[in-house]
């Protein structure tokens, strides 16, 4: 956050990362690190992190680094420029809560799913506050009005492996270690129900509406969608990540 300003480019911000995981004892970075700016931030897994970074991006960085066989993983989301605009940090405060429910929700003796599942409450009462879905909570959650806008689950546990693994059916015990890493990204957050400031987006999901409107197309195509609060949207295709469920 120190370094970054417009004008950098993505890769750039990594070389800081891997200088600072470096200087501290760490070999490597646990995975391939994400430095995405902008729309960039849309696209699950981008490792390309080679686009320059503008005035207005918001800068998503997915990283860690190995140290002694383990592994970490941490997702922060933050302005470019250094200062959220007001729809940026309208998100970012429903993200903000979001996350702290979700580590408050990591406790000995809950279920894995917990943690998750307090995000999304977060989430869901703050979509239906901004009016980017209707209905009560209950119902909107009941009908995972959510997932438009929030496809990825909260986090995953993290040991040897930076995905490592246990039981579906796990249950929180003293010494388990898990992420929480919340999307703070307004355009992969809001996928085009905001009030629209750009025409590019980022497709996620071929069951959400927007992804129903590009089957078929190709990138570079311009498509048409009704976005969850009733709204017809233009956008611009700009890259397609396959739905994972």
């Amino acid at each position: 956050m120190e370094i970054c300003k417009p004008g950098l480019y993505e890769y750039q911000i990594e070389a800081e990362l891997v200088h600072q995981f470096m200087r501290k004892g760490s070999r490597a970075p646990a995975y391939p690190s994400i430095v995405g700016g902008g729309a960039n931030a849309c696209i699950l897994h981008y490792d390309r992190n080679d686009a320059e970074v503008k005035d207005g991006d918001l800068i998503l960085i997915d990283a860690g680094c190995e140290y002694k066989y383990y592994a970490s993983d941490i997702t922060r989301t933050f302005p470019a420029n250094g200062t959220f605009n007001p729809q940026q940090k309208a998100i970012y405060e429903i993200v903000l809560k979001a996350q702290d429910a979700a580590i408050e929700a990591v406790q000995p003796g809950a279920p894995w799913d917990a943690p998750h599942n307090a995000s999304v409450k977060v989430i869901t009462q703050g979509l239906i506050k901004l009016g980017l879905i209707e209905g009560t909570l209950a119902k909107a959650i009941k009908a995972e009005a959510y997932r438009d806008f929030y496809m990825h689950r909260v986090g995953h546990w993290i040991g040897i492996d930076v995905h490592d693994v246990s039981p579906p059916e796990a249950v929180f015990v003293e010494g388990m270690v898990v992420t929480v890493e919340m999307f703070g990204d307004e355009e992969t957050f809001l996928l085009g129900s905001r009030e629209i400031t750009d025409d590019t987006m980022q497709v996620y999901s071929e069951k959400s509406p927007i992804g129903a409107a590009v089957n078929g197309s190709t990138v570079g195509d311009t498509v048409s969608y009704e976005a969850p609060n009733g709204k017809q949207v233009e956008v611009k295709v700009l890259a397609t990540t396959p739905y994972t469920g």
